[in-house]
């Protein structure tokens, strides 16, 4: 269905129509080009260009940009040109979320008994227990949990699309000075591709498993986020032996101080804010993340004053 309608044109021709003119034009035109630099995507291309590479029945998906703040994020709409609706899946996706990291954590603080023996039960009631080293000088330091977020960096660019599927995989960005469409061949796995949600799951988590198979290390990973749990005493080290593992497997860290912050017993982990400050009495706090709750109040007063909700508001 999808060559019938890629040979058709109207795919074709749809892609390539400018849309109207968006201040925001020129900031998805640079953000383009900065992947073409980061050897991501290739272009931009002719339609000979591309004809010679993928063959005349291609498919563009065009770009669009959402605001996330300040943040321009470019998305490439695959479901318009019909490639998401080839996808289709048996499975459901099992996230984990913040209530992994707090089940992991809450477990942990209240696993060390009066003899000084760790035990923790599983979910399938199997029972887990060891004496802990005398190193731990007892239960203050077992229990003195700290948090941190390992972040990869333009982690679906980092992984390649498969070369059979170069046809399917172009994208259509207006060139704001011709005012005309441009194509450009994707490498890597796209923003708005559903399959591409999947596939980059089955690697996060592959990712935390060795995590914890080869370096015992307790991490929760959401997408490109991977929330590491660990005591203080061991905290630098946890964070050096999960870095090293990415690093060593060929993936890039998100080196921004923004984003790549040591551990804490305050930490900020898929928009909340996880105190861990009296994890040793067995209490665990969350919050929201500073900002979010000044955010929501400027968006209700908008919309008071507006008189009227959208759909997405």
């Amino acid at each position: 269905a999808l060559c019938t309608k890629a040979s058709g044109g109207s795919l074709q021709k749809a892609a390539l129509k400018p849309g109207a003119p968006s201040p925001l034009d020129k900031t998805v035109w640079d953000l383009t080009l900065e992947e073409v630099d980061s050897k991501s995507i290739r272009g931009p291309l002719s339609i000979e260009e591309v004809e010679r590479r993928v063959g005349k029945l291609w498919i563009a998906a065009r770009r669009f940009p959402i605001k996330q703040g300040a943040k321009v994020r470019p998305i490439d709409d695959f479901s318009a040109c019909l490639v998401n609706k080839a996808f289709g899946v048996k499975e459901k996706i099992s996230l984990k979320s913040v209530d992994s990291v707090v089940c992991y954590a809450r477990a942990w603080a209240n696993s060390l008994d009066d003899a000084g023996a760790m035990r923790v039960t599983d979910t399938t009631g199997t029972v887990w227990q060891t004496m802990l080293s005398e190193d731990w000088h007892g239960k203050v330091n077992w229990t003195d949990l700290h948090g941190r977020v390992a972040d990869l960096k333009s982690a679906y660019k980092q992984l390649p699309a498969h070369p059979a599927h170069a046809c399917f995989g172009l994208i259509a960005v207006k060139d704001p000075v011709a005012n005309e469409v441009r194509l450009f061949e994707t490498l890597s796995l796209m923003f708005g591709q559903t399959a591409a949600v999947y596939a980059f799951l089955r690697f996060s988590r592959a990712l935390s498993a060795l995590a914890l198979k080869l370096l015992w290390l307790v991490s929760v990973e959401f997408f490109d986020d991977f929330i590491q749990v660990e005591p203080a005493a061991t905290a630098k080290d946890a964070q050096e032996k999960m870095e090293s593992l990415l690093t060593l497997l060929g993936w890039q860290i998100a080196s921004d101080p923004e984003k790549r912050k040591p551990f804490a017993d305050m930490f900020v982990a898929l928009g909340v804010m996880i105190s861990f400050e009296s994890a040793k009495a067995g209490e665990i706090a969350l919050a929201p993340k500073p900002g979010r709750v000044e955010g929501i109040r400027e968006q209700m007063e908008m919309i008071i004053q507006k008189g009227d909700m959208d759909f997405k508001e």
